[in-house]
C-alpha cells in the first residue's frame, strides 16, 4: 500500500508514487509493474530502521534523500499500519459474530427442545412425590434448561460485546513522539 502513495519530492516533483520514487524516477520504467513493485517494496524495507525495548516501545526511523520525505514515509507507514490494524480486527470481530450467532440458533433450538422436554414430563407426571426415579428425572431436564439458558445468556452477551468491538474506531497504533524533520543528514542518507 505504501507505493501506491503518492509524494512530494525536490528531486522528482510533486505528487509521485512511491513507487516511481524508489525504482525508475523522472525516467521511462525499464521493467514490469510486478518487478518495479518488488524493488520498491525491497528498498523501502531496506530504508526502514526499527529498535524495540523490552518496554514494548518501538523506535521506527527512515533514512531518504530528502528529510521531508522522511517524514512523510513515517507518517504514511503508521496510517498503514493502523489500516492494516483495523482491517484486521474488523475482520476477525466479524467472524466471531458469525460463529457466536450460529451457536445462539444452535443453542436456541437445544434450549426450545429442551423446555418442551421438561413441559411434556410436566404434563405426563402431575404426581411425582412417591417416586424417587420421576423427581430424578424432573431434575435431570430441570438442569439441562437452566445450563441451555446460561450458555445462551452468555452467548447473548458475547454477542453484544463483538458488535461494539465490529464498530469501535479506535486507533491500535499509539505515537508517542510523532515524525520530526531531522537537523541534519545522517550518516547512512543516500
Amino acid at each position: 500500500a505504501m507505493i501506491e502513495r503518492k509524494f512530494d519530492t525536490r528531486e522528482f516533483g510533486p505528487e509521485k508514487s512511491l513507487l516511481q520514487i524508489l525504482t525508475y524516477g523522472n525516467y521511462s520504467p525499464s521493467h514490469g509493474m510486478d518487478t518495479l513493485r518488488i524493488l520498491a517494496t525491497n528498498t523501502l524495507i531496506d530504508m526502514i530502521e526499527l529498535d524495540f525495548t523490552p518496554s514494548g516501545i518501538y523506535t521506527v526511523s527512515i533514512s531518504t534523500i530528502e528529510p521531508e520525505l522522511s517524514v512523510d514515509l513515517l507518517n504514511s507507514l503508521f496510517e498503514e499500519i493502523n489500516l492494516h490494524q483495523k482491517k484486521w480486527n474488523k475482520e476477525k470481530t466479524s467472524e466471531a459474530r458469525k460463529f457466536i450467532q450460529e451457536r445462539i440458533n444452535e443453542t436456541k433450538n437445544e434450549l426450545e427442545l429442551a423446555e418442551e422436554n421438561l413441559k411434556k414430563f410436566r404434563d405426563r407426571n402431575r404426581r411425582i412425590e412417591n417416586s424417587p426415579n420421576l423427581q430424578l428425572e424432573r431434575e435431570r431436564l430441570s438442569r439441562e434448561v437452566v445450563v441451555l439458558t446460561g450458555v445462551f445468556t452468555t452467548l447473548k452477551q458475547q454477542l453484544e460485546n463483538t458488535k461494539i468491538e465490529e464498530v469501535r474506531d479506535s486507533n491500535y497504533l499509539v505515537v508517542i513522539d510523532p515524525p520530526v524533520k531531522p537537523a541534519s543528514f545522517s550518516s547512512n542518507a543516500k
